[in-house]
């Protein structure tokens, strides 16, 4: 399981997604310091799991969303991934574990995994080896309408549980 945590919600039109910054060799956990998540023209991206492979979906050239959100990111959006782990990554990576993203772009949440290059919708979502307690913590705010708020008290739990997940915490809306 990837070490970390971010966390995303899609709510009214606006997608927010938060991650904290562990950075981990699987002896010392240290914070990052640049985040996780950061906006990358009309998309916002989170990403757990290799720091190599997951940054570059915040460095490379991005398609344009066309008419079809899932249809861009099934084909022309996996295809800039798999293209940019071929040319700057360690493909070699993906075999023994994989990278996921949280996507935030029109209002609506994505998560893509590098396992076997799945696109699935949320309106809530985790990923990383906080995510189970960053869901608990969603489930129990599902009635709050501040949801900068929420992804804070999600990730703050799994920096403060998990010995995989540290601070500081960043969250981004678009």
């Amino acid at each position: 399981m990837p070490v970390t945590c971010i966390v995303g919600i899609a709510k009214d039109g606006i997608v927010y997604i938060g991650g904290e910054r562990a950075a981990s060799d699987g002896n010392t956990l240290l914070p990052l310091t640049r985040p996780k998540v950061k906006q990358c023209g009309e998309y916002l991206i989170g990403f757990a799991g290799s720091l190599g492979i997951g940054e570059l979906a915040h460095f490379i050239n991005l398609p344009p969303i066309g008419n079809n959100i899932e249809k861009t990111l099934r084909t022309s959006f996996v295809k800039s991934l798999k293209d940019a782990i071929e040319e700057y990554g360690n493909a070699s990576h993906l075999e023994d574990n994989s990278t996921d993203w949280l996507i935030g772009v029109n209002g609506r949440l994505f998560e893509i995994s590098s396992e076997d290059w799945s696109v699935c919708e949320f309106a809530e979502s985790s990923i990383g080896s906080g995510n189970n307690i960053a869901l608990g913590s969603l489930y129990t705010t599902k009635n709050w309408t501040d949801q900068e708020r929420r992804i804070k008290i999600a990730l703050s739990a799994a920096v403060e549980i998990s010995p995989s997940c540290y601070g500081p915490i960043d969250i981004y809306s678009i």
